[in-house]
């Protein structure tokens, strides 16, 4: 019989096997290294693109904010304009509602009629005077309500007094009236 000694072939396989298996791991390893290298460059430049991204968005961002300021500054202005234009509108209205007033009251006393006072507070009037009859009163009163400038004619008193020679009575009245500004 004759004795093959199968060592060093086993031993020669052993190490082809383990040189394979080494190759497969260091191919392996490298691969990897590859995909992920791939991977690292593609992800850092979506990175870089996106932080350009949002740099560009930002300095879009801080222009519109300065337009947005100079926007909201106009809008004031504006208003503050507006508000005095109204002021100014008013004070005119005013000027020339008192013109109008004035003259349909001038206009609306009778003969025999004249005020004491009166007292004005946002175009509601107090009315305080005196007449040598109370029809007087009466038609100066009707002459108001029949106005389109005058609203609200109401009587509040009337008082009469005799005057030394008793011929002659004086009345007293007060009334409560709302002037309507005449409208362009």
């Amino acid at each position: 019989m004759i004795k093959i000694n199968l060592l060093p072939v086993r031993a020669a396989a052993k190490r082809e096997n383990l040189r394979k298996q080494l190759s497969i791991a260091v191919l392996s390893l490298v691969v990897c290294l590859l995909v992920s290298g791939y991977f690292y460059y593609r992800i850092s430049g979506q990175v870089e693109t996106a932080s350009a991204e949002i740099a560009k968005t930002q300095k879009e961002l801080n222009r519109l904010k300065s337009v947005i300021a100079k926007v909201n500054k106009f809008k004031k202005d504006s208003k503050v304009l507006g508000q005095k234009l109204k002021v100014i509108e008013n004070l005119n209205r005013g000027r020339q509602s008192t013109v109008y007033f004035m003259d349909e009251l001038s206009n609306m006393m009778p003969e025999e009629l004249w005020l004491n006072s009166l007292q004005e507070n946002k175009w509601a009037l107090n009315i305080k005077g005196q007449s040598l009859a109370q029809s007087t009163i009466a038609a100066f009163m009707t002459n108001m309500e029949n106005s389109r400038m005058f609203e609200s004619v109401r009587w509040k008193s009337t008082q009469s007094k005799k005057e030394k020679d008793e011929a002659l009575t004086i009345h007293s009245f007060v009334l409560d009236v709302r002037f309507v500004p005449p409208t362009k």
